[in-house]
């Protein structure tokens, strides 16, 4: 950091400090001496406690005393200094939401998600060189949640709008993995057929080949964000997001993939001027997919995102877009062009913080292929949940906090019609689960080591589409 820069810091900070209610500073003071024999000073701010929510109805105001004072209690305590927090917040007290989560940044100095809320409260308090401050920091953490990497960029923009209206971001992905069944093939050798001559479906005995396969990969993901800030009091911007993802198999080469995608649109923000915690992007979108090199399948089209917040601790969002799907016919896949036809999905998500360094988000999401043969048309829904945590590292051994994250969903599938080649008469309806369980290490230069597990359980009615996959990745990550 500059001289400049940290001088601009510091001095943004004592005007910020000046402006802030005279509690606030007691109870940066009842910090620094909890441990004084006489204990006047936190009696005394026990004593305020009362007089701070005079002006609230008394269910808040009796909550608002309650949070404070269990914070006091124990001011090393992060969880009672996040629960101040959140009430803090609500009813309009943000300098003294700012000091408790400074406090725990004392106490945990490594949460970006509490960088992140110092950055929003900062914001709305007209300091924006700590806004920037904080929300930067978040920015080289490695291991944050793309939603929180996603907000941190508003925030940042927002906050550097006065000197810059362009900011760009990313990550980068690079490792190796094994799966047990690279390929998805069939647990079994002995599929379902149709025989045209008999008139009826019979089995049939797979090449081993042709069955599930373990094999390596390695594996090259990336993602890249600019951002434009418009000329707007609530901080609307346009957002060209670029996003790809690369896999090569050591033997298994036909399943080796490429994807490529851009979508662009203005995210436009509503509500207070100093806090607007609701947004809306309509985007349009570009995707093109290459199996084992060759071009596969073009999509395009466009959609909406909308996107609430709610206080310091509840991020909700969904989605709504339409694609048109153009499949390719390839020496390995001779009628992939069945499947070209319109593409229809939506999901909602929400994300909850539920204890300072612990999050956990749930979804649902819903999608409809309409494609030129209905046996490859199909609908689609399911859930899925991520529990994240972040906890200092073990022994010291390393600078920053871990972060470990389990993830999983459950997805049914259902066709509209039998597949010719396999049973006509009996459409394929599969029940997929999937379960991740990854461990970020962070490592120098905003890189982490990153370990993976997998589990993948594809439950068809169908013999030729039923398989599962154990699998465990190894790489490092690197966010800009």
């Amino acid at each position: 950091m500059s001289g400049a820069t940290r001088a601009a810091i510091n001095r943004a900070r004592r005007e910020s400090d000046d402006r802030r209610p005279r509690w606030t500073a007691r109870l940066r003071a009842a910090a620094r001496w909890r441990a004084f024999p006489q204990g006047a000073l936190c009696l005394a701010l026990l004593a305020l406690a009362p007089a701070l929510a005079h002006a609230l109805p008394e269910g808040e105001a009796r909550a608002y005393r309650e949070r404070f004072d269990a914070m006091l209690a124990d001011l090393d305590d992060p969880q009672a200094s996040f629960e101040f927090v959140k009430i803090a917040v609500r009813t309009g007290d943000l300098r003294g939401a700012v000091a408790a989560l400074e406090r725990i940044l004392k106490i945990q100095p490594d949460l970006s998600n509490i960088k992140l809320e110092l950055g929003l409260l900062y914001l709305r308090l007209g300091s924006p060189q700590l806004a920037a401050h904080y929300t930067g920091q978040v920015l080289q953490d490695p291991t944050v949640p793309d939603w929180v990497r996603t907000r941190a960029k508003v925030l940042l923009a927002q906050a550097q709008q006065a000197t810059s209206r362009h900011f760009i971001s990313g990550t980068l992905y690079g490792g190796g993995r094994y799966d047990s069944n690279a390929n998805a093939g069939p647990d079994s050798r002995f599929v379902r057929v149709f025989d045209p001559i008999a008139g009826s479906t019979t089995t049939a005995q797979l090449r081993p080949e042709d069955t599930g396969q373990s094999d390596y990969s390695a594996e090259l993901s990336g993602s890249l964000s600019y951002v434009y800030a418009l000329d707007s009091q609530v901080g609307n911007q346009v957002e060209v997001d670029v996003v790809t993802y690369n896999r090569r198999y050591l033997h298994e080469s036909r399943v080796n993939v490429s994807t490529l995608g851009v979508d662009v649109g203005p995210r436009l923000y509503f509500g207070p001027i100093n806090n607007p915690d609701f947004s809306v992007k309509p985007f349009l979108s570009a995707s093109q997919l290459w199996l084992d090199s060759d071009a596969y399948r073009t999509s395009l089209g466009g959609g909406v995102n909308l996107r609430k917040t709610v206080g310091l601790n509840v991020l909700t969002q969904a989605s709504f877009a339409a694609y048109d799907q153009d499949y390719s016919d390839t020496t390995r896949q001779s009628a992939a062009d069945d499947r070209s036809g319109p593409f229809y999905v939506a999901s909602g998500k929400v994300s909850y913080l539920f204890l300072s360094s612990t999050r956990l988000s749930f979804g649902l999401d819903a999608a409809s292929r309409d494609a030129n043969e209905d046996y490859d048309a199909y609908d689609e829904w399911g859930g899925r949940f991520t529990l994240t945590h972040n906890f200092a590292s073990p022994y010291g051994m390393t600078a920053g906090r871990w972060s470990v994250s389990l993830t999983g969903s459950v997805h049914r599938t259902e066709y509209d019609e039998g597949d010719p080649v396999i049973d006509p008469q009996e459409a394929r309806e599969d029940t997929r689960y999937n379960a991740n369980l990854s461990l970020s290490i962070p490592l120098r230069h905003a890189a982490s080591l990153v370990v993976s597990g997998i589990y993948t359980d594809n439950q068809s009615n169908l013999e030729n589409f039923d398989y599962d996959n154990w699998g465990a990745g190894l790489g490092i990550s690197w966010s800009m």
